[in-house]
C-alpha cells in the first residue's frame, strides 16, 4: 500500500473485513495512510453469516479503539438475508451496541452463489420477499437517507430526470467497465474482487493485459427478464457471473430490495404509495 500511494497520490483506500484481525499496530497503519474502514457484520443475524468477533472482549476492544479514534472514516455493513431483513431491529441492535450515532449501510440483500444459500439464507419465500419489501420502503419513509440508501433514492430521480436509457446503464459490481480490474498479490485477475483466481473466474494475469478477457460473465443487457424490469435502473442486474436457479433466486431477492427503494423514491416525491406496476405496450 505505500508504494502504490507512492506512485498514485491521489489514490483512496478502503478496506472491508470482519475486524478481527485488528490490533494497535493495524490502527496505527490504518490512521497513517487514512484508509476507510468498513466492518462487515450482519447484526442480530452475524450468527447466520460465522463467528461473531464481538463475542470476543479483545476483538470488540480494537473495533470499538478503530471507531472511536477515526470515526468518520469507519463504518459497518450488513447484508439483509432471510432470516435477518428487519431494518428496525438491525437499526436497533448497531445502537444498544455502539450508541445511536454509529453508521450502518447495507451491503444489500443476499445473492445465492452456492447450493448452501439456495436453500440457506438466499432462499426467501412470497411473503417474505414482501416483508423484505416492506421493511426497505419503512425504513426510507422514516428517514430517506437511512443505511446510505439516499444515494440510491436520488439516483433513481437522476435517472428519471435525464432519461438514462437502458443502454448507458452499467453493471451493479462496475466490473464491466474498462476501467475496472479486479487482481489479486501475484497478478492474476479475476471475474470480480469476490472470486478467486484458482478456478473458472481467473481470467488471465497482468504480465500478458491484452490477453485478459472477461468471459466468465453475462451482462444484464443479454438477460431477457433485466430488460423490462421496473427496478433495473436500480439493481443493474444484479450479479453478472450468476445463471441458472441460483440467478433466477438472486434476481428475485434484488427485486424485492429494490422495489422497496422505488417505492419510497416514489412517496417522497409524490405521496403516493405504489400497489402495482404494469407494463406499457409500446406498439399502442
Amino acid at each position: 500500500m505505500p508504494a502504490l500511494a507512492a506512485r498514485f497520490p491521489t489514490a483512496a483506500f478502503s478496506i472491508i473485513t470482519n475486524g478481527s484481525l485488528l490490533d494497535r499496530e493495524k490502527l496505527d497503519f490504518i490512521a497513517a495512510h487514512d484508509i476507510a474502514i468498513t466492518i462487515s457484520h450482519d447484526g442480530p443475524g452475524q450468527h447466520l453469516r460465522g463467528p461473531d468477533p464481538l463475542d470476543d472482549p479483545d476483538r470488540q476492544r480494537w473495533i470499538e479503539a478503530l471507531l472511536t479514534e477515526r470515526p468518520g472514516r469507519t463504518g459497518f455493513n450488513a447484508v439483509l438475508t432471510r432470516e435477518n431483513h428487519d431494518l428496525k431491529a438491525l437499526k436497533t441492535w448497531f445502537a444498544e451496541k455502539f450508541g445511536p450515532d454509529i453508521f450502518v449501510g447495507l451491503e444489500g440483500v443476499v445473492n445465492v452463489y452456492d447450493a448452501a444459500t439456495a436453500i440457506g439464507t438466499g432462499r426467501f419465500e412470497p411473503a417474505e420477499l414482501n416483508s423484505l419489501t416492506r421493511s426497505i420502503f419503512e425504513a426510507l419513509i422514516d428517514d430517506p437517507n437511512a443505511f446510505g440508501l439516499g444515494e440510491r433514492i436520488n439516483e433513481f430521480y437522476a435517472s428519471i430526470q435525464r432519461r438514462r436509457p437502458i443502454e448507458a446503464l452499467g453493471q451493479k459490481c462496475g466490473m464491466d467497465s474498462p476501467d475496472a480490474i479486479a487482481v489479486d498479490l501475484r497478478g492474476n485477475v479475476m471475474t470480480c474482487q469476490n472470486t478467486g483466481a484458482k478456478g473458472v473466474h481467473k481470467i488471465g494475469h497482468v504480465a500478458d493485459f491484452d490477453a485478459i478477457a472477461l468471459d466468465t460473465a453475462m451482462h444484464f443487457a443479454f438477460r431477457e427478464e433485466c430488460m423490462s424490469c421496473p427496478v433495473v435502473q436500480l439493481c443493474k442486474g444484479s450479479c453478472m457471473f450468476l445463471e441458472g436457479e441460483f440467478f433466477k433466486q438472486s434476481c428475485a431477492n434484488e427485486f424485492a430490495f429494490n422495489m422497496g427503494i422505488m417505492m419510497a423514491a416514489v412517496w417522497h416525491f409524490t405521496g403516493m404509495v405504489v400497489v402495482g406496476v404494469n407494463a406499457i405496450d409500446n406498439e399502442n
